[in-house]
C-alpha cells in the first residue's frame, strides 16, 4: 500500500512538473495566428534546424547531371535525369522560401511554422516582397521589406574578414532571390510542379515547333520546307484546365508545353543550397545553437550568380490553342450535372 502511494505521488508530481515547464509560443503563417504549445520548442526548434540538409538536392543535382552529360547514357536515361532535375530544382525552391519566411516569422520557432504554411500563403509572401509590402515579421530592423533587407538580415552576423565584401554579397543574393522568385510564381512553374509531383502527369520530353510556307487559300506550297521555330531537347508537356465563363462547374483543357535547360537547372540547385547554408548559419547564430564552424559562404565572380538562366531553350512555354468555338458553350446546373449517376446501369455513358 506505501508503495502504491509513494508511485501515485511521484506520477502526480511529475506531471504537475510538466505542466509547470510547459510553454507556449505566438507566431503567424502569414495574417493566420497560431499559438504553439510545447514542454521546450527552444530544444525542439534547435533539434530541426540542425537536421535540415541542403546538401541532399545539392547530391541529387550531381548525380542526375552526370547522366545527363554521360555520353553512353541512353537518351531516356538522359530524359528521367532531366525531369528529375526539374521536380527536385522546384522542391528546393519551395524549401528555399518556406525557411526564409518561417524566419522572418518565427524564428524561435521554425519547425512549428514549417507545419502549418500553405502553398498559397507562401506565393502571397513572396508577391509581397516583390511588391515591397509590409508583411508580419519578428524582426524590427527590417522597416522596408525587399529581398535585399531579408538578404541584410541574413548576413547580420557576417564578418567583413571572412571573404569578399559584404556589399558586393548583399546585391548578389538579392538578385538571385529575386529571380528565384520570378520562376517560382510563374503560373507554369507551378503547373508543371503539380504535374509532376502528383503521379508524373507529364510527357517527359522538349517540344519542336516548325512552320511552313502556304499559299493565299492557305494549303502548303509543295515546294516549302519545315522551318523549326523553337527546339528544345529538354522540357515537359501537360494539361491545363481553363474555366469558362467564370463557372467553377464548366471547364476546358489545354495542352501547356514547357522547355528548360538542365544545365541551368543544376546551377540553380547549387545556388538554393548556398543560400539555405547562409540561412542556417543565420539561424544557428541567432539561436544561439551550437555548431561547428559557423561561416558564410559566397562565390566570385559576381556573374556566375545568373548562371541558373544563362542558357535559353527554345521559347521557354507556351499553350497549343486549336479552334476552340466559346460561344457554344452554355451552364448547367449541377443537378444535371449530378443526374447522370441517376440513369439506369445499361445507360450508362
Amino acid at each position: 500500500m506505501i508503495r502504491k502511494w509513494i508511485r501515485k505521488q511521484f506520477e502526480k508530481n511529475k506531471f504537475q512538473r510538466i505542466i509547470a515547464d510547459m510553454k507556449y509560443h505566438f507566431y503567424c503563417v502569414n495574417n493566420r495566428p497560431f499559438c504553439f504549445y510545447e514542454n521546450s520548442y527552444e530544444e525542439s526548434n534547435a533539434e530541426y534546424i540542425k537536421r535540415i540538409q541542403p546538401r541532399f538536392y545539392e547530391f541529387i543535382a550531381e548525380q542526375n547531371i552526370k547522366v545527363i552529360n554521360n555520353k553512353r547514357a541512353t537518351k531516356e536515361k538522359k530524359q528521367f535525369a532531366a525531369i528529375s532535375l526539374r521536380n527536385y530544382y522546384s522542391q528546393a525552391l519551395e524549401t528555399l522560401f518556406a525557411l526564409i519566411f518561417a524566419t522572418l516569422q518565427a524564428p524561435k520557432c521554425i519547425h512549428a511554422w514549417m507545419r502549418q504554411y500553405k502553398n498559397c500563403e507562401l506565393n502571397e509572401l513572396i508577391k509581397k516582397v516583390n511588391n515591397s509590402d509590409p508583411i508580419k515579421t519578428r524582426f524590427t530592423k527590417i522597416q522596408n521589406i525587399s529581398w535585399e533587407s531579408i538578404v541584410n538580415l541574413i548576413f547580420l552576423y557576417y564578418d567583413e574578414k571572412e571573404t569578399s565584401s559584404k556589399r558586393t554579397i548583399i546585391e548578389n543574393f538579392s538578385r538571385l532571390l529575386s529571380c528565384f522568385a520570378e520562376d517560382y510564381l510563374d503560373e507554369s512553374f507551378s503547373n508543371e510542379y503539380n504535374n509532376i509531383k502528383h503521379g508524373l502527369r507529364t510527357k517527359i520530353g522538349g517540344s519542336i515547333v516548325s512552320i511552313r510556307e502556304t499559299n493565299r487559300s492557305g494549303k502548303l506550297k509543295e515546294d516549302s520546307d519545315w522551318q523549326n521555330l523553337l527546339e528544345s531537347e529538354y522540357g515537359s508537356s501537360f494539361y491545363v484546365d481553363e474555366k469558362l465563363l467564370d463557372s467553377k462547374n464548366h471547364f476546358r483543357i489545354k495542352l501547356h508545353s514547357v522547355n528548360w535547360d538542365p544545365e541551368n537547372l543544376y546551377h540553380g540547385i547549387y545556388f538554393i543550397c548556398l543560400f539555405l547554408e547562409n540561412l542556417l548559419t543565420f539561424l544557428k547564430k541567432f539561436n544561439n545553437i551550437k555548431s561547428d564552424k559557423l561561416l558564410y559562404k559566397s562565390v566570385a565572380p559576381s556573374e556566375v550568380f545568373d548562371s541558373p538562366w544563362k542558357n535559353v531553350s527554345g521559347l521557354g512555354s507556351y499553350t497549343m490553342d486549336l479552334g476552340f468555338n466559346y460561344s457554344q458553350v452554355k451552364l448547367f446546373p449541377k443537378s444535371k450535372i449530378m443526374s447522370v449517376y441517376d440513369l439506369p446501369k445499361d445507360e450508362v455513358g
